[in-house]
């Protein structure tokens, strides 16, 4: 296929301090067997050698263009700052983050497919999660899937087809649909406007690894996920209490909730033992309201003399296997 025979997509990296690995991420836009792309990277007012690094390329290669907002911008605001930045004539986008990358032929797999399926909203792939192969679990062979199917097997059987926004290309009209495409409320953002683009398109799936995420301490989302316990208060409770009633029926709908309330007030209880901070417990009142609750101080303590009870079954389990282990003398 010749570039000219080619839909114009737009690729974008939002980026902050990524100088140990953009230039790698650059190199897999620039290797892309497709080549009728535009690549915006998004400098976010960095402080480190990105801009430097992402500059010798935008001069080297045209179709690179290197942008700076006029100031620093919290991490959903640079995103959606970056999605306004995609040229008005695309017809696709891709996001790469900076410390991610594609294998040569993403951008040409992921455009096949949506230019065969007009109904696509969103398509994406196995990925690379360091050394394992994440986002499996879905049957060979079909790639293409009503966005209700995909959100059902999401809230009722746990398959998260939802990895890093890396993985995915969407066609441009989802994001000339409404207003921001990420919600800068909501940690999962990314999860949220994809169970919104599902509510009215298919999803597509291509059965092969074409994007690559590196796991380390240094991601924002990383170091938030471990303090605050995102990814059950805002991905497996708020996306199920924000878009669960579209998907599930009554039924399936009022059993989860109770199980992920369940399941979040022990998380609450532990936290009590583990004595955390002011700003623990105010991001969990914070986050809470904006799904429209109040933290229950009495269901806490509620699951107190349980969680307590457990943490000596463990202690006492873990005491047994190291005196197993001692040596006799």
């Amino acid at each position: 296929m010749t570039q000219s025979s080619e839909s114009f997509v737009s690729i974008v990296t939002p980026v902050y301090n990524g100088e140990k690995y953009i230039t790698e991420c650059i190199e897999s836009v620039l290797n892309q067997t497709y080549h009728n792309w535009e690549y915006i990277i998004v400098d976010n007012c960095s402080t480190d050698n990105t801009h430097q690094l992402s500059s010798y390329y935008s001069n080297k290669d045209k179709r690179i263009k290197l942008i700076q907002p006029p100031e620093h911008l919290q991490i959903f605001d640079n995103w959606n700052y970056t999605l306004r930045q995609i040229s008005s004539n695309a017809k696709y986008f891709k996001i790469i983050h900076a410390d991610d990358w594609m294998f040569p032929e993403c951008v040409s797999k992921m455009v096949d497919l949506l230019k065969r399926n007009p109904n696509v909203g969103m398509v994406g792939s196995y990925i690379l999660n360091g050394n394992y192969v994440g986002l499996d679990g879905l049957p060979y062979g079909t790639e293409v899937y009503p966005g209700v199917d995909i959100a059902r097997l999401l809230f009722r059987d746990e398959l998260n087809l939802f990895g890093s926004p890396s993985v995915y290309m969407f066609p441009c009209h989802v994001i000339r649909e409404g207003a921001d495409f990420y919600n800068r409320d909501i940690f999962v953002s990314d999860a949220d406007a994809h169970l919104e683009i599902l509510k009215k398109h298919d999803f597509g799936f291509l059965h092969q690894v074409l994007s690559c995420t590196r796991l380390h301490e240094d991601r924002q989302t990383e170091k938030i996920v471990k303090v605050y316990g995102n990814m059950l208060l805002e991905f497996r409770l708020g996306m199920l209490l924000r878009h669960g009633r579209h998907f599930l029926d009554h039924n399936e709908f009022d059993y989860l909730v109770s199980e992920r309330f369940n399941e979040y007030y022990k998380f609450l209880a532990r936290n009590v033992i583990k004595m955390r901070n002011f700003d623990f417990w105010k991001y969990q009142h914070s986050k809470m309201a904006l799904l429209g609750y109040k933290i229950s101080i009495a269901k806490i303590i509620k699951k107190l003399p349980s969680i307590i009870l457990q943490i000596i079954f463990n202690l006492q389990d873990s005491l047994m296997k190291a005196k197993k282990t001692v040596p006799w003398h």
